[in-house]
């Protein structure tokens, strides 16, 4: 019996070797999964600050290149505002120009037609200072004809007359020549 009860205890003993290392492997490996849990969760723990950081990150950039297409449509607008403008400026500045071309050929022409007048009054005058001179003359003759005088007389009022009315012409003639050659010589300067 005692020989029976040592193998029943060697084959017990063995069975509970067996299961004591069986049951340290399964700790180990418990263990083993444990740690393997707790890395994975730091990865995952990692993993998911880079995921935020990125997240972050891209709504940033997002946001700033939102801006940047704002910011560029409106240079775009204010670009083509200013080209618009250039071209109003550019046609305000071809009508000044033809304006100033037709002023200053209206201008010109007036001075011409300034210069035909002077020139014609004063042929005027030059051909009256004879007359008038003659008429004193006559006037001074016939005075012991009274009719004679009388005609000569009233021939030189008007003779006197004409004459004074062209002597106030070639004077207004002659001032409004000497501005309009100034402004044409302002003018010129100008231009």
């Amino acid at each position: 019996q005692q020989e029976q009860l040592r193998a029943l205890l060697s084959r017990h003993h063995s069975t509970l070797e067996s299961a004591a290392s069986k049951l340290r492997s399964c700790l180990q490996e418990r263990e083993e999964a444990r740690r393997r849990a707790e890395e994975a969760l730091r990865a995952k723990a990692a993993a998911d600050l880079v995921l935020d950081a990125v997240r972050a990150h891209s709504s940033t950039r997002i946001g700033q290149l939102e801006q940047d297409a704002e910011s560029q449509r409106k240079l775009c607008a204010r670009l083509e505002e200013a080209r618009l403008h250039q071209v109003d400026l550019s046609r305000e500045q071809t009508t000044c120009l033809q304006q100033g071309d037709r002023l200053s050929a209206a201008m010109r022409e007036d001075w011409t037609q300034m210069q035909r007048d002077y020139t014609a009054w004063r042929d005027v005058l030059t051909r009256h200072h004879p007359l008038v001179k003659m008429m004193f003359e006559e006037a001074k003759a016939a005075r012991q004809d009274r009719e004679e005088h009388r005609t000569l007389s009233q021939r030189l009022a008007k003779v006197t007359a004409e004459l004074q009315d062209a002597e106030i012409q070639v004077e207004k003639l002659s001032v409004a020549n000497s501005r309009l050659g100034a402004g044409m010589s302002l003018w010129g300067e100008a231009g």
